[in-house]
């Protein structure tokens, strides 16, 4: 096992009876590596299949200073990933929700969360492309997305969102506005964080 892998077995140990319920030793818990970009997204669970997996996420940080951004943004992602689960659960829809999120440690840019059922929607249209899904499919799966959509925006839209105080803020904004813009350019008038100036 790599060491940022033991590492974070390590740190899953240390939190284990938050995360599965019981005591783990780093040995008894398995830890895979799913995606890197700006944070390594890993699979995390105990070997024996005793609980569920989890999904961590970690950001990096090459400096003190974006070491500080990345711990305001660890905690605020736990914040709102809290704040959308109570809006979707609050308005009775089980299936319109997202993962719960179980543990941030703001520290070490860490926030497990339970794994989420199914695919991406990138993905399941990647396979319609070749020629693996049906139009049928990605139809029924577009529609379910928009009924998400709506659900969040129509029937749950006094979420109790985080309070962010302005230091905070001006983090947020420029991690948004960096990420958004290295994707696909940030439509700034639409923008729902307002990276745009003032």
């Amino acid at each position: 096992m790599s060491d940022d892998l033991q590492a974070l077995a390590a740190t899953a140990s240390r939190h284990s009876d938050a995360l599965f319920g019981r005591s783990l030793t780093p040995s008894a818990l398995r830890v895979e590596p799913i995606a890197r970009s700006t944070r390594g997204v890993y699979r995390v669970g105990p070997l024996d299949g005793s609980a569920p997996s989890l999904i961590a996420k970690q950001r990096a940080w090459a400096t003190d200073a974006t070491r500080g951004a990345s711990m305001v943004q660890t905690s605020h992602e736990f914040a709102l990933m809290t704040a959308v689960r109570q809006a979707m659960t609050a308005v009775g829809r089980a299936d319109h929700t997202v993962p719960r999120a179980v543990l941030a440690l703001a520290d070490e840019g860490l926030i497990f969360m339970e794994q989420a059922g199914g695919g991406s929607v990138e993905h399941e249209l990647r396979r319609w492309i070749v020629g693996r899904r049906s139009s049928r499919l990605i139809a029924e799966l577009v529609r379910r997305c928009g009924e998400w959509l709506h659900t969040f925006a129509v029937r749950a839209p006094g979420a109790a969102w985080p309070a962010v105080d302005a230091d905070a803020d001006t983090i947020l904004r420029a991690a948004h506005a960096i990420t958004s813009t290295a994707s696909s350019g940030c439509p700034a008038r639409n923008c729902p964080v307002r990276c745009s100036p003032r």
